[in-house]
């Protein structure tokens, strides 16, 4: 669920007041997982394996290393709360937002608008009507090193290791300047021995290519199989690196293209190629795309855009 920036700010301000219980304590249950310190009698994935007829030792075992304290007479454990995924994407569970001690942390300070997003992509559905999803703690980003950082995850922006779409989007239009978008990707095809280069798509990671499904299945396929990615091409007519005058005199040039071999396709599951519905596919080439000034991956959205309730914030 996405809130606006002023109902963040004023949700948190609210949670500042709020102080911590002992009921309400975060935890780590016997398996490691993040989660509540509550009475036995409201933790159901516990009662469940109280009500168990053929208890087993280790059941019994469970139960015991669960327990963190009292409730009156009644015992209270560390029941484990909803799995979700935090805005870095690493594992987290969804506690209220004060059994989070580094989001708690964040509220009762004052915060960037970076971490106001933060807080708010931490919501989640969960046991407390402010719940976020309490993962590892949140580490700084480093700035650079893209080199290094080319792997099968797309890179976070804050990296400055992808590039950001500028300009409006032109078909036909002016021509792109020889570095201006290092993230384009030809798809190359073989049909006989022969290699053609008939679609394109566009890199997001050292080792993914999103592209549209129809690049990699229905009709093009007569033409031949989707064989290589190719990185780095400014001008297709001409072989080897590519050059253009540049303003004051001088000459700027290209790399050579990189060509990488195709490993997987990976189609949308309900994609429906009459109506261009989910067009969309993943391919994965066989090694590491490298980073240089004419190949780079393109950013991608770090929240859900089309989650947002203003059609002004989803343009």
């Amino acid at each position: 669920m996405i809130y606006n920036i002023n109902f963040i700010l004023l949700m948190f301000a609210s949670l500042m007041s709020f102080r911590l219980v002992q009921g309400q304590l975060s935890c780590f249950t016997p398996g490691g997982e993040r989660g509540q310190c509550i009475s036995v009698l409201n933790c159901l994935s516990l009662v469940t394996i109280i009500n168990k007829k053929d208890r087993t030792q280790q059941d019994i075992d469970f139960l015991r290393k669960s327990k963190c304290g009292y409730v009156g007479k009644t015992p209270k454990v560390c029941c484990p709360g909803p799995q979700c995924k935090t805005p870095d994407g690493n594992h987290g569970t969804c506690v209220g937002v004060h059994s989070c001690p580094h989001l708690a942390a964040m509220v009762k300070q004052s915060i960037s608008k970076e971490d106001v997003q933060y807080l708010q992509n931490s919501i989640c559905d969960g046991p407390e009507q402010y719940s976020v999803c309490c993962g590892p703690l949140k580490e700084e980003t480093q700035v650079g090193n893209c080199k290094n950082r080319m792997n099968a995850l797309p890179p976070d922006p804050r990296t400055e290791c992808c590039g950001l779409r500028s300009g409006n989007k032109i078909i036909r239009g002016t021509e792109a300047a020889i570095d201006e978008y290092p993230w384009l990707a030809l798809i190359e095809y073989e049909k006989d021995g022969v290699i053609k280069a008939l679609c394109n798509g566009a890199l997001i990671s050292g080792k993914y290519v999103l592209t549209p499904g129809h690049c990699v299945v229905g009709p093009i396929l007569n033409v031949g199989t989707p064989k290589n990615i190719r990185l780095g091409e400014y001008d297709t007519v001409n072989d080897g690196r590519d050059c253009i005058n540049i303003e004051g005199g001088g000459v700027d040039c290209t790399d050579p293209p990189v060509v990488i071999p195709i490993e997987l396709t990976i189609l949308h599951p309900q994609i429906e190629l009459n109506s261009r519905k989910n067009d969309i596919a993943l391919i994965r080439m066989r090694q590491n795309a490298p980073f240089t000034d004419f190949i780079q991956p393109i950013c991608l959205p770090t929240v859900d855009v089309t989650a947002s309730r203003s059609d002004e914030d989803r343009y």
